[in-house]
């Protein structure tokens, strides 16, 4: 990731997160600075009719925690040839550009075996530090609530 120190948020502790499925969120593991490298693939179940993959960069500072930005990135790339790799632009909540990731793709289908796959082990068989709230476990209750708050599909297509 590029950018951050631009943006603002040099000296942040972030991680990022990503799905296809809003109900299925992963993340890496965090890193400070104003170039953080995650370096770690994710695994996402890509079900059938589902094209996009949702990213979305987290501040853990406690003062200004959340997402700070993010990007929606077409599959079907990556669905044609196997893999991709490019330099993703990723936008804040007012549409401003916060930096760049550099994003690395494999799909892996399974056929009718399991779902297909895109990049190591979900979110929830890791053990990293405890996610802000987007990422946290969260009762129905929670999650009811959570769902009147939701943030329309605010980023556009990478």
């Amino acid at each position: 990731m590029r950018g951050l120190d631009e943006a603002g948020y040099g000296e942040s502790k972030t991680f990022l997160g990503c799905y296809v499925v809003p109900a299925e969120k992963h993340r890496t593991r965090s890193d400070s600075g104003p170039e953080p490298e995650w370096n770690h693939p994710l695994y996402c179940d890509v079900p059938e009719g589902w094209t996009n993959l949702q990213l979305e960069i987290v501040n853990e500072d406690p003062e200004r925690a959340g997402v700070i930005g993010g990007a929606r990135v077409s599959l079907y790339q990556v669905f044609a040839e196997g893999q991709s790799e490019e330099w993703i632009a990723i936008m804040g909540r007012d549409f401003e550009p916060i930096g760049q990731l550099l994003l690395k793709l494999t799909f892996q289908s399974f056929g009718d075996e399991a779902e297909g796959y895109a990049g190591a082990a979900p979110y929830n068989e890791e053990k990293p530090m405890p996610p802000p709230p987007e990422y946290a476990s969260r009762s129905m209750e929670e999650e009811e609530q959570q769902e009147e708050k939701k943030v329309p599909d605010w980023v556009p297509l990478a």
